[in-house]
């Protein structure tokens, strides 16, 4: 091992100091970006008066043969300004950097054409979910920015703090690499309410990654990654201010300040607050059905940027407050009730550096770090809690490519360093894990011909990390495609992903019950394979287009950290996998326009998800084995009106086992959670937005609701008469056995402003 380390090392030194560049004369290669050195992905290129040309590969990278006579090639892109470069006989390698559009309406309205889509262009399967798919809900912070996508799905973790966490081919999020920015994120201590932590007009877009992705950002990822890109002070208005309540009292306020100083300085200001006191309990089991919450979060963006350097930095700091529990509880005074409270101060400094100013225009050096200090303090029941974790992330890439711009390469490594000072109950999780990380990855897209737009494309990786715990990981990865043509592709992936579990904060929801927490044995690293199918066909029909997606994944555990509620009555066991446990995960999907002005989106997942827990193979709880989404949207000829409509869709879930529990003693407050069967009914979640932009495209006011079906899982808590368990006849305390919302229909509103 120590050898093929020592051997990556001297390929990446060969190349940082022997770099290969050269292109064939009757070929010219290029890279497309915009101002900002953002790549344009998808951006057309052509010889004007002609249908020659090519598209921009997910690396923004291009290459086509030259044209015998014309020497004008003409490049666009959605939402910028077409240019038109005079290419000289001598060039072989091109920069080519695209402006904002100037017409802003027009912006907006191409933009909202391309909210939700499937890339056909991408080597790796990847969904883009843009800033107007995001304004289609309230999106108060990033849990509730999926209301709209069928790959996501987002659940509640129990019924006491009302924590979120995604689904992602059929497994938790945990197994989904969070990235914001291209860096990890929400690890650790801040996975329990981290998608809080990004208030929803904080994102200018998320890029949905599906199986097995790029290796750059970590071992991690093992059904794929999510990326959430930030808004950019140099792309954004000056000032925009948003604002949010709903009926029950929950109150939200955005404030973003952003400011060009010069050709080379922005900065940015970005402030939130949100507050809800109230206490709800329609369903009289003198729980909150709606945890209280406080939060105050800041993020300051500088950037610099200059003809070959690219710069930002970033400090985001927050504090927030959850509460829940019974209506009575207070504090060191009502030791009798049941009360959940967790104090959260969060600090995280972050930022890129990258270079540009080599003598070959597509040889880049960028460097990321970030650095955080979280702490939570708190309770559950009589249970205390309390942690900090100490993080740091660096990561140094080099890209480039071999002889033409069809094949590129990056290079890099990475370092984590992640310090756990947790206790949870009296018993401690401390640890310090480090990870020194090196990788590769190459990729490749072949042009078949000047006049035939088919290409081949494939996306290899290697990483080869050190922990300092576990020892030495290998991760290979690999996504392949071909494009029939501009409206067909089809991808197969495949490969590994590691990670290591957070017990505490990873089932925080669990905890919210009268079990204890027993390790039965030395934990190991999850480890799983991840193989993956993917078809994109776009057709005509009735003179529109009709996108169709079909999508298949597996996912197969070498290891699992087992996390058993079901064989011990009073306890939750953790160990480590002992025979198989898999997910099987397969979407359809189409998105269509029937009518002038109005999109139609229809998706249907099925979820095969199985696990041995104590010697059994059996369904995974709580996930639905069948699922659908239906969007239906219109937009008024101006744009002036909106209405956005989604119907959530939930099939039957297995509720876990309590073969502890005497049904007829349960009592009316748990006796839909036992079904005879054992399994959960079906049911349907709608919500709704419509939203009005003045003349002045200022002011925008926007008004929904949620759960519009007034579907509720009235009695969630099991035991809720008696948490501490001093009556015998009642079932063990527990809040975890979440199916359904807890909460009826909540109608809310809001506005929106912004200085162009």
């Amino acid at each position: 091992m120590k050898t093929f380390i020592h051997l990556i090392i001297m390929s990446v030194v060969w190349a940082l100091t022997n770099p290969v560049a050269f292109t064939q004369n009757n070929t010219l290669s290029g890279l497309v970006v915009d101002e900002g050195q953002n790549i344009l992905v998808g951006a057309s290129l052509y010889w004007k008066g002609t249908q020659t040309g090519a598209i921009t590969n997910e690396d923004g990278y291009f290459s086509l043969d030259k044209h015998p006579s014309i020497a004008q090639l003409v490049v666009s892109y959605v939402g910028y300004q077409a240019d038109t470069i005079l290419i000289e006989d001598s060039d072989s390698e091109i920069l080519i950097m695209l402006a904002l559009g100037s017409d802003l309406e027009e912006v907006q309205i191409t933009e909202t054409q391309l909210d939700h889509f499937a890339s056909t262009v991408q080597t790796i399967n990847t969904e883009v979910i843009g800033s107007g798919e995001l304004r289609k809900a309230a999106c108060c912070n990033l849990s509730e920015s999926f209301t709209t996508n069928g790959t996501v799905s987002v659940s509640y973790s129990d019924a006491v703090t009302g924590a979120k966490e995604i689904q992602m081919l059929g497994l938790r999020g945990i197994y989904s690499q969070m990235l914001l920015e291209n860096r990890p994120a929400m690890r650790g201590l801040g996975y329990t309410f981290g998608m809080e932590y990004i208030p929803g007009t904080w994102v200018s877009n998320i890029s949905i990654a599906k199986g097995a992705t790029n290796i750059t950002t970590g071992y991690e990822g093992i059904t794929g990654n999510l990326n959430i890109e930030l808004i950019k002070p140099f792309e954004a208005e000056p000032v925009f201010v948003n604002g949010y309540v709903n009926h029950v009292g929950r109150s939200e306020l955005n404030v973003h300040l952003n400011k060009n100083i010069n050709t080379k300085w922005s900065t940015g200001l970005l402030l939130h607050g949100n507050y809800f006191d109230g206490s709800v309990d329609h369903n009289e089991d003198t729980f909150l059905e709606m945890p209280q919450k406080q939060q105050l979060n800041g993020l300051f963006r500088a950037f610099y940027r200059d003809k070959y350097w690219r710069g930002q930095f970033n400090v985001q700091a927050l504090s927030s407050l959850h509460r829940g529990g019974q209506l009575d509880f207070v504090e060191g005074v009502t030791n009798d009730l049941y009360g959940f409270e967790l104090n959260t101060n969060r600090v995280e400094v972050f930022g890129k550096m990258g270079y540009l100013g080599f003598a070959n225009p597509f040889k880049s050096v960028g460097f990321i770090m970030n650095a955080t200090y979280h702490q939570n303090e708190g309770f559950m029941g009589r249970k205390p809690y309390e942690g900090v974790q100490r993080s740091v992330y660096t990561s140094l890439v080099l890209q480039n490519i071999l002889r033409t711009t069809d094949h590129n390469y990056k290079l890099g490594i990475n370092y984590f360093l992640d310090d756990y000072d947790e206790a949870f109950d009296g018993i401690d999780f401390d640890r310090t894990e480090m990870v020194t990380g090196l990788f590769a990855e190459y990729s490749y897209v072949r042009p078949e011909g000047p006049n035939d737009e088919r290409r081949w494309g494939v996306v290899a990786g290697l990483r080869a990390d050190y922990h300092n715990l576990f020892g030495a990981f290998i991760v290979p990865r690999v996504s392949f495609k071909y494009n029939f043509d501009d409206h067909s592709v089809v991808r197969i992936s495949a490969g590994r992903g590691v990670r290591t579990a957070r017990v505490v904060a990873e089932n925080f929801g669990m905890l919210n019950s009268a079990r204890t927490l027993n390790r039965t044995e030395a934990l190991q690293p999850e480890d799983a394979w991840n193989i993956g199918f993917n078809v994109v066909k776009n057709v005509k029909l009735f003179q529109q287009t009709l996108s169709l997606s079909l999508d298949a994944y597996s996912t197969r555990f070498v290891n699992q950290v087992v996390v058993d509620r079901e064989t011990v009555s009073d306890e939750i066991l953790l160990y480590n996998l002992d025979g198989q446990a898999y997910a099987n995960n397969l979407m359809l999907m189409a998105i269509y326009t029937p009518l002038p002005r109005t999109d139609l989106k229809l998706v249907y997942k099925f979820n095969d998800v199985r696990t041995t827990c104590s010697g059994d193979l059996e369904q995974m709880p709580l996930v639905a084995k069948h699922r659908g989404l239906i969007t239906l949207d219109y937009y008024t000829k101006n744009e002036r009106w909106r209405f956005n409509t989604s119907l959530q869709l939930v099939g039957q879930q297995r509720l876990p086992v309590m073969s502890h529990t005497d049904h007829s003693a349960a009592g009316h407050a748990s006796l839909e959670l036992y079904q005879v069967l054992g399994e959960t009914p079906s049911y349907a979640t709608l919500n709704a937005q419509v939203t009005h932009t003045f003349k002045d495209t200022r002011w925008e006011v926007y008004v929904g609701g949620e759960n519009l079906t007034n579907y509720m899982q009235h009695h969630p808590i099991i035991g809720a008469s008696d948490p501490f368990n001093e009556d015998a006849s009642i079932p063990l305390f527990d809040a975890s056995q979440i199916y359904a919302p807890i909460m009826g229909a909540i109608i809310y509103g809001g506005f929106r402003f912004s200085i162009k």
